[in-house]
């Protein structure tokens, strides 16, 4: 976010504030019942709503990024979750990283298991059709694998992958 807001110093902190904070209250009520719906719902319902907007992607993509990294820095997990959900909605399916992580630990949002391997299953499917990572080094994948011990392909939940004989 700090780069992406390096390139707007016409805006104020209180401006990114406000305008952060008007993205983020209109979706309190999906971040409340996040754990509900599939991943693929909630974001045919924001790709739906972003349509309507009048904003174009290109600013939805910089408005997003910055009030992802503009939450973390304020310690507002929930408005790091609405630009996280912004930016799945716009077409960057590699974000849905983000609430499969809060999903996982309850953070700004009622946790859940499921729905946290759905969000991670949607931003591990982007990764392998060649999307960027989002949050950091190029070798994402493999570790998100690791970490959820899914094998490639396979439904979340489903068809884990066998304990290494190795590992104790």
């Amino acid at each position: 976010g700090r780069e992406v807001r390096a390139g707007l110093p016409s805006l104020s902190e209180r401006d990114i504030a406000r305008r952060c904070d008007d993205l983020a209250r209109p979706l309190v009520p999906q971040i409340e019942t996040l754990a509900g719906p599939s991943p693929d719902s909630v974001t045919a319902n924001l790709a739906a709503s972003l349509h309507g907007s009048a904003r174009p992607f290109d600013q939805l993509h910089a408005i997003g990024r910055i009030c992802l990294g503009f939450g973390y820095e304020r310690g507002d997990s929930r408005m790091a979750l609405a630009a996280a959900l912004i930016l799945v909605g716009a077409g960057q399916a590699g974000y849905a990283e983000v609430p499969s992580h809060h999903l996982r630990i309850g953070l700004g949002t009622p946790g859940g298991a499921a729905a946290a391997a759905a969000w991670m299953a949607m931003a591990l499917a982007a990764l392998e059709r060649g999307s960027p990572p989002v949050l950091g080094q190029d070798l994402r994948i493999a570790a998100l694998r690791a970490a959820t011990n899914e094998r490639p392909g396979a439904a979340p939940g489903r068809q884990r992958a066998p304990p290494d004989p190795g590992r104790r």
